[in-house]
């Protein structure tokens, strides 16, 4: 009896060695070390072959808690920090930060991180630490995505700023390029297409199709900068353009030309000239001059024919002298042919 009481008196000694403030099998780095200052390592370091070595397993019946008075709760490998959760000391916003393959630092790593807020607004972001906008974000889902906003709105922003907003609110809209109140709206910035490529046709159905009417400055040549009374119409801009003459453009001899600059597609195009309150104002023939869409270069004038460079294509040959009345207006109706960058031109008068 005496001998089994000293062996199980050896045992206890072994396994639990207050003394050291750890408990342990042989006072190594496995088992559980108390600091003078109450830090507690749980280890489970194995030091012979066998593998796995040193698992720790939780298997609770119950709840498991990790309560962190300083706030962070880190999980690390071999040292390296791969995940943090945290929370603000006044508790309002809640993170879970993932870093990188490989691990990081505080501050200095690439990560993805998840911030509830209070009412529970949720913002998910990504860092990439060298600056170089490398963080990407993808979703690869085996089934679907689903954007299902209760208040209404889906929104689209680049760095802070807003660019367009999908809504179903009060009635289905789609906003790209401006978030201003159209039910469809597809805007672009400086010199961006859009390009709607169907197999079959585009319809538009029991509505009205039209463009926004611009107004030329006379004596303004602003793309060109050609010299004296010179005048740009930028076609590119809209198809619909009005201009009111309060001189004569002189032409060649002169230096003085009425530019047509043209976009990169076909298509038919406006331009009503008025008189002012004195009227007899001229364009001579020789100031009517045509551009290709880079603002720079003038048309080649290709079609059936290779012309003069730049010239415009009249009804009947030559161009049709405008209406010198005052206050009286003509519309210059123009078909451009984009593919052989020729200017079609038909003159109706005295409006």
């Amino acid at each position: 009896m005496a001998s089994n009481v000293t062996r199980d008196h050896h045992n206890l000694r072994r396994n639990l060695k207050l003394n050291g403030n750890y408990i342990s099998n042989d006072g190594g780095d496995e088992g559980i070390s108390i600091a003078d200052d109450g830090d507690v390592t749980v280890g489970s370091l194995i030091t012979n072959n066998i593998s796995p070595a040193g698992q720790l397993t939780i298997d609770a019946a119950g709840d498991i808690i990790l309560d962190a008075g300083a706030d962070d709760v880190d999980f690390k490998t071999h040292g390296d920090l791969f995940a943090k959760f945290n929370s603000e000391s006044t508790g309002s916003t809640t993170s879970l930060t993932l870093y990188e393959e490989g691990g990081g630092g505080s501050g200095s790593a690439d990560y993805l991180k998840i911030n509830v807020a209070e009412h529970g607004a949720t913002t998910i972001s990504t860092v990439d630490d060298a600056g170089a906008d490398d963080a990407h974000l993808t979703l690869d889902v085996d089934g679907n995505i689903i954007l299902d906003a209760d208040a209404g709105y889906t929104y689209i922003d680049n760095d802070g700023t807003r660019h367009g907003y999908l809504s179903a609110f009060s009635s289905t809209k789609l906003i790209l390029g401006a978030t201003t109140n159209y039910d469809l709206k597809l805007a672009t910035s400086g010199t961006g297409d859009i390009i709607i490529d169907s197999s079959g046709h585009v319809e538009f159905d029991g509505c009205a199709v039209g463009f926004d009417k611009l107004a030329g400055a006379f004596g303004t040549s602003q793309v060109l900068d050609d010299p004296n009374d010179s005048t740009d119409i930028d076609f590119r801009l809209s198809n619909k353009y009005e201009l009111e003459l309060t001189n004569i453009i002189a032409g060649a001899a002169s230096s003085e030309f009425l530019n047509l600059i043209f976009p990169a597609v076909s298509g038919n195009f406006i331009l009503v000239i008025s008189q002012d309150g004195t009227g007899g104002r001229t364009i001579h023939p020789s100031a009517w001059v045509a551009y290709q869409s880079d603002g720079s270069t003038k048309a080649t004038n290709v079609a059936f024919a290779n012309g003069t460079d730049g010239a415009i294509r009249w009804a009947g040959g030559s161009a049709t002298p405008l209406t010198t009345t005052a206050d009286k207006a003509d519309i210059v109706s123009i078909y451009w042919d984009a593919d052989n960058e020729t200017a079609f031109a038909v003159v109706s008068q005295n409006f």
